[in-house]
């Protein structure tokens, strides 16, 4: 008997212990809203960030088709700006583009993506199924 309440003891610590710990460490969170920096022909932000925002101006994204890349976004004073690329390997970078990425995009003055970053990690929030503000 004693045995038996040890060993239920020793599972419901080891229970609270787990618990604990994935609340601990549950991993940090950021969000970036659309900023369009004209002097330096940059664009970035978290597409989940700014989709489950109430912010109905800003957006953020890429389109692919007919073997180029086009990427758009506005800022939330509604400045928008957008580049085009043939690139293979920048058509490539857009391929990994989710609904929680964060982007960056930059363009020369003939409106040509210079640079095309995508990062997909655990701090860039998920967009919310459904969500309209």
């Amino acid at each position: 008997m004693k045995r038996f309440r040890f060993r239920r003891a020793a599972i419901a610590a080891a229970s609270v212990g787990l618990l604990a710990s994935t609340s601990a460490f549950a991993g940090q969170l950021s969000g970036q809203s659309v900023v369009v920096v004209d002097s330096q022909r940059v664009a970035f932000g978290d597409l989940g960030f700014v989709h489950n925002s109430s912010d109905r101006v800003e957006y953020i994204g890429c389109q692919l088709g007919g073997g180029f890349g086009y990427c758009y976004a506005m800022d939330s004073a509604g400045i928008n700006r957008t580049c085009f690329t043939f690139d293979p390997a920048k058509i490539r970078t857009l391929r990994s583009l989710k609904s929680d990425s964060y982007l960056l995009f930059e363009w020369d003055d003939s409106g040509t993506c210079t640079i095309v970053q995508v990062i997909n990690d655990s701090s860039s929030p998920p967009m919310k199924p459904g969500t309209i503000p």
